[in-house]
C-alpha cells in the first residue's frame, strides 16, 4: 500500500462525489479508511489545518468502480479470438477449456484478471468463484489469499451448479465450505472480502440444490447472484432444453433431469424464496414486460454484461423497458471468455452507444458506481464519495482538457483509457499509482 497517511485530505479540479453532484476545485478528509466530510478543497484545508493535504490540479477524482458480474477466474483464457459460433458450443468448449487448465495457470490468470481490473479503476468485484468439485482446501485458501492481497473489495459468489438431486446436498457443503469467513468482525463496512452464493441459472441447478443454497442465504445473511434470461430456450424448459443432451454429457448429467426444469425461471426464483433485494440477476436478455415488472417490484437489482451479450448472442435487454419500469440497473463485465477486457471504462461506452438516449451519461456511471455497490449488497459502503462511505476512489487524468462540469460524464465515459488512470484507491490506501505525486 502506497503514499497516503491514515488521515488526510485529498481533493482535484473536479471531484464526482456521486452521478448527481460535482464539485469543482472539491476535496475530502478520509480517516482511517472512511470519507468523513466533503466540501471545497480550501475550506477543508482551513478549518483541519494540521492535516496532510494532496491537490491535483489538473485531475478529476471518481468513486472507484463497482464491476457487480465477473469471472475473474477466466482471465487465464484470454479475450475471445473470434466470433462465437453459437451459445451451446460456446459453453461446452469453455467447461472443457477451464477443466483442462492446471493450478498454476488458473492462479496466474486470476491474478492476471485482477490488476487488469484494478489498473482501469475498478476497486470492487462481484466475482463467481467455480470452484471445481469437491473444492479442495488449498485452492479455496489459494483464491482467497489472493483475493485479499489484491487489495481491491470483493464479493466472493460461491457457484452452485448440478442437476443431480442426489449430490444436491454434498454441493451445497462445498459451497458452504467455500465461503469466505468473517474474520474477527461482521460489519461489511471493515471488511474487504465478503462472502456472496451464486445459483448458475434455472435450466443448470435442481430443485434440492436451490433450496438448500437459498437456506444458506438466508441463514447467513448472503447475495444470491443469478443467471437470469440470458438465452430464449429457458423460457421453454424443458421441451428445447432436450437440446442440452451434449452440454449434459459434458458434465456427465443424465439428460433426463431436464424434463424437470422449470417452465418460469422467475417462477423458479420465487418458489425458493428468492424474489427479494439480496438476489442480483445477470444478463437478463429476453425478460418480458411482466418479468420486467416483478424485478421492479421486488428492487431486484439487473447487471447488465452488454459486450458479453453481443458477442454470444448478438442481441442486448430491452433497455428501455427496464429503464422505464425502473429497475435498478448495475454493470458487469463477465469474463474474457466473452469479453475483450475487463475494463468498466468499456463496458460504459458500449453501454452509451446503445443505450442512449434512454440512459444518459450520468445514470451510466451510476450503474458503474452506485448501482453495482446497491446490487452487491454494499449501499451506504461503496459506490459513492460521501460521509460515511468506504474511501475508494479513483484519480484520472483525462486525455481532454476540463473546464465545467457541463458534459464531464459523456467526455469521461468516451475518452478514458486505461492510461489516464493514474491513482486507484481502497480504504483509503492507494493501492495502484502511477506517475503521482505521492
Amino acid at each position: 500500500m502506497l503514499g497516503l497517511p491514515k488521515r488526510f485530505i485529498i481533493g482535484a479540479k473536479f471531484v464526482v462525489h456521486d452521478a448527481k453532484n460535482i464539485l469543482r476545485s472539491g476535496g475530502f478528509l478520509v480517516d482511517s479508511g472512511r470519507v468523513v466530510e466533503v466540501r471545497r478543497f480550501n475550506e477543508l484545508c482551513r478549518l483541519s489545518s494540521s492535516i496532510p493535504f494532496t491537490y491535483f490540479s489538473d485531475h478529476v477524482i471518481i468513486p472507484g468502480l463497482v464491476n457487480a458480474h465477473t469471472h475473474i477466474e477466466l482471465s487465464a483464457l484470454g479475450p475471445p479470438s473470434g466470433p462465437a459460433e453459437g451459445f451451446l458450443d460456446w459453453l461446452i468448449q469453455l467447461v472443457r477449456a477451464r477443466s483442462a487448465l492446471d493450478p498454476v495457470k488458473r492462479a496466474s490468470g486470476f491474478i492476471l484478471g485482477l490488476n487488469a481490473a484494478l489498473a482501469s479503476g475498478t476497486t470492487c468485484i462481484g466475482d463467481i468463484e467455480s470452484l471445481g468439485f469437491p473444492p479442495t482446501p488449498a485452492e479455496i485458501e489459494s483464491r482467497q489469499t489472493i483475493l485479499a492481497r489484491s487489495g481491491l473489495r470483493a464479493v466472493s459468489f460461491l457457484e452452485a451448479i448440478g442437476l443431480d438431486p442426489a449430490e444436491a446436498g454434498k454441493r451445497a457443503s462445498c459451497v458452504r465450505r467455500g465461503r469466505p469467513q468473517p474474520g474477527s468482525t461482521t460489519d461489511k463496512a471493515h471488511r474487504r472480502l465478503l462472502a456472496g452464493l451464486s445459483l448458475h441459472a434455472p435450466y443448470s441447478v435442481s430443485d434440492e440444490l436451490a433450496a438448500r443454497v437459498a437456506s444458506l442465504a438466508r441463514r447467513y445473511s448472503l447475495p444470491v447472484s443469478v443467471y437470469l434470461l440470458e438465452t430464449p430456450f429457458e423460457r421453454t424448459m424443458p421441451g428445447r432444453l432436450r437440446d442440452f443432451r451434449r452440454y449434459c454429457a459434458t458434465f456427465n448429467w443424465n439428460s433426463s433431469w431436464l424434463n424437470h426444469r422449470p417452465s418460469s425461471p422467475l417462477d423458479w426464483l420465487g418458489r425458493h424464496g428468492l424474489l427479494n433485494q439480496r438476489t442480483l440477476a445477470v444478463h437478463g436478455v429476453h425478460l418480458n414486460r411482466r418479468e420486467i415488472a416483478t424485478l421492479a417490484r421486488k428492487k431486484i437489482s439487473l447487471v447488465l454484461c452488454l459486450r458479453s451479450n453481443l458477442y454470444l448472442h448478438g442481441k442486448l435487454p430491452p433497455i428501455a423497458h427496464l429503464v422505464a419500469q425502473g429497475v435498478p440497473l448495475a454493470m458487469g463485465t463477465d469474463s474474457l471468455a466473452s469479453n475483450s477486457s475487463l475494463s468498466l471504462w468499456d463496458e460504459m461506452r458500449a453501454i452509451l452507444d446503445h443505450g442512449r438516449p434512454i440512459l444518459t451519461p450520468a445514470a451510466i456511471f451510476s450503474m458503474a458506481t452506485e448501482g453495482g455497490a446497491r446490487a452487491l449488497g454494499l449501499a451506504g459502503v461503496a459506490g459513492a464519495l460521501r460521509p460515511g462511505y468506504r474511501a475508494d476512489f479513483v484519480i484520472v487524468r483525462p486525455g481532454f482538457r476540463v473546464d465545467n462540469a457541463r458534459g464531464l460524464f459523456y467526455n469521461l465515459i468516451r475518452s478514458v483509457r486505461e492510461a489516464h488512470v493514474q491513482g486507484v484507491a481502497v480504504d483509503g490506501r492507494m493501492i495502484f499509482t502511477k506517475d503521482l505525486p505521492l
